[in-house]
Order: C-alpha cells, then structure tokens, then sequence
C-alpha cells in the first residue's frame, strides 16, 4: 500500500497529508476541521470601512474596542464579582498559542517539569518542550486533579489544564480549578488554563471556568479561532493579574512589536455579532454525528458533553497506514490520535460544528474506507 506520510518529515502526519492532496491536485474532502463553521446565514458579515488601521501599529496591548468587548464578556463569565476584572486584566494577542508562548516566557526556568492532563494538543506539548520543559502526562484512568495536588513538587514549574478538554470533551468542575490555583499560589508555580473551547458545553454540563484577576500565578488564555469560529483572523487573549499582564504585554512588544490592527477590527465585528448561533450549530449537528457515527462498522465512540469534536476508536492495526489509505483510495483526509501527545490508540477525530452535509458525506467515505481497509488487509494475508 502506497504510504504518504513519514516519520521522518518535519510536518505533522495531518500536515504531510493536506500537502500531499494539495500538491497532487486531489479535491480531498476534509474531515479533520475541529473549528466549527458557521452556518451561511448566520455568518457573521466582513464590513467593509475605510480605516487607516493597516497603516499603524496598533498598541501593544491591544485595540481599546477590542479590549472592552472582550472586558465585557470576561464580566459576563465571572460570576459574581465582575467587576473585580479591569481592562488592565487583558492582553490581546496572535491566538492562543502566541498567549500560551508568552505564559510560558514568565514561568519559572529553574523548575522544568509541566503537569498536564492524560493528553495534550501535539503543538502546545511541543511548544513546552521547545521552551525546555519536561510535559508530565496522567496516568490514564486516574483522576488529573488529584494526580496533579498529590505530584506536586520544587520542580514542578507549572500545571496546564485545558478545560473543557481536546479532543475528550471532559470539563474540569470550577471548584477543582479553584483547589488547584490555591494550590499554585502555596508551591509558587503558574496554573494556565486553556478555555478555547469554553462555550461549547452541552447537555447541562457545569464547566464554568474562574477568573482571578488578583491571583499571580493563574492564567487563563483564550481564542477567538474556536469560541468564534474565525481562525482566520488569528485573534486569541489572555486574562490575568495587572502585573502579570504589563509582563506580558512587554514580552509581546519585543517578540513582536503588537498585533495585526486589521485582525483586531475584525474581530472587534465578530465578538459584537456574538456566537450564539454558532454554539447552537454545534449542538444541532452533534447528536446528527453521534447517530451517523454508531452506523459505522469498525468504528467505537463515546460521545461527549462539550467541545466540538469526538474521538473514533477504529478496528484497524495502524491509524497512520489506514489514513494514508483513505486520502489515497477515498479521497478523505482524517486527523489521527498523532494530532495529541500521550495518546496511544487507533482513532481519528471527527468534527461536531462542521457543515452538516460535508461531515455525513465524510463519515460515509469513511464507513466505506474501513471497510474496504479490512477486506484489502484479509486479502493481502491470504497471498503471504
């Protein structure tokens, strides 16, 4: 069988595969977006103004518009002391994973290790390690809250807990967030919260996340690629102490001088428009993808209470080769468990926000693929 991704490429595994559709000219039919996509007529409009914003620096810690939308929402998630949060809480940034690099210029050099939950977006791991620090998973089948207050330790520089969880869906309940945060105050290390998936909870699910804007060693980093389906734009912030923040904001003017202005603008647009429509997307389309997901044979699930995307335990012997075999054959790229660190299984992921006529024609391409996977594999063991 013909392999299109390799161990030894720079790329990731998914990477490796949009390239390859790309370079060949094959209209691969992506099954890997777990940015919910806005349906047609609820997408938020690009206006069209005059502005002079390409023609300046925006400042570094961000635009004032931009800035009090996003002060507004921070009080409207902060229960009951809203108004604790200031605008001098909030540093705007190039997404979340520019807000991550920058938490992680303030933590702790001398301490490398990082405790993280049983698995971890490949990119934030890697970008942990790039910075020096050892990524400590959970032991699978143990709670991550109470293995994280019982490892704590002079060496432990930081906890990262990404709530509710990719790709699991599990939300950490806002009483253990406040357990760990007094617990990062007492060791002196940095608890960062990752919240960008944060309003796609479902199901009555509490996963209502804390802000502590008095709190020096917590640090809540959110996007606007998820939360508002607009990846484009590259939009993320962070929410922490006002000295915590000036920290940041110096760190960010120096790496980067400050944020794209037309970006900021535009995100302005879409956090004015809201999302309601988009998390109501997600939710109709879930249960759609939930049922079409227990037709195919070969495939195990278990669906999840928030986030927007579920993991697919495939019957197949090697989740890379059977991916390779599905852009090759079906026409149909998938992301695989390699797209996390410290997963270890068969499984790709499937999209809950996606368009709803894309996700049920992918998911039969990718009924059709297992299948024909497992006959192929049952015919070549027939010829050795």
């Amino acid at each position: 069988m013909q392999r299109i991704t390799s161990e030894h490429s720079p790329l990731s595994f998914l990477s490796q595969r949009l390239a390859y559709a790309n370079q060949n000219g094959i209209e691969a039919l992506n099954l890997v977006e777990n940015v919910p996509v806005w349906p047609d007529a609820a997408r938020p409009k690009d206006r069209q103004r005059d502005s002079n914003d390409m023609f300046r620096y925006a400042p570094a810690e961000g635009e004032s518009r931009l800035r009090q939308l996003l002060l507004d929402r921070e009080r409207s998630k902060a229960g009951n002391d809203p108004y604790l949060l200031g605008e001098n809480n909030l540093l705007v940034t190039n997404g979340a994973t520019q807000a991550f690099a920058l938490v992680l210029a303030l933590v702790e050099p001398t301490r490398r290790k990082i405790l993280c939950q049983n698995s971890t977006f490949v990119g934030m791991a890697s970008l942990m390690r790039s910075r020096g620090f050892s990524v400590v998973h959970c032991p699978r089948g143990i709670d991550a809250v109470t293995w994280m207050a019982e490892n704590l330790s002079n060496d432990v520089a930081a906890i990262y807990l990404n709530t509710p969880h990719n790709p699991t869906g599990c939300a950490v309940p806002k009483d253990d967030i406040l357990s760990l945060a007094a617990l990062a105050e007492r060791y002196r290390l940095e608890l960062i919260v990752d919240a960008v998936y944060e309003d796609y909870v479902f199901d009555g699910l509490d996963a209502s996340i804390p802000r502590l804007p008095h709190c020096d060693h917590f640090f809540l980093i959110n996007s606007v690629s998820k939360n508002y389906g607009s990846p484009g734009l590259r939009i993320g912030w962070v929410v922490a102490s006002k000295k915590n923040i000036d920290r940041l904001t110096g760190v960010l003017e120096r790496e980067c001088v400050a944020v794209c202005s037309i970006a900021q603008s535009r995100a302005a647009d879409v956090l004015e428009n809201g999302n309601v429509s988009l998390v109501h997307h997600v939710e109709r389309n879930r249960k759609g993808v939930f049922e079409a997901l227990r037709s195919v044979r070969g495939g195990a699930f278990a669906s999840t209470s928030a986030g927007t995307q579920v993991m697919l335990q495939c019957e197949v012997d090697d989740i890379e080769a059977f991916a390779d075999y599905s852009l090759s054959k079906y026409g149909l790229i998938l992301a695989t468990a390699r797209n996390y660190a410290n997963i270890a299984s068969q499984s790709v992921r499937i999209p809950l926000g996606d368009d709803p006529r894309k996700t049920s024609e992918g998911i039969k391409r990718l009924s059709d693929s297992l299948q024909a996977y497992a006959d192929d594999h049952i015919y070549s063991e027939r010829l050795c």
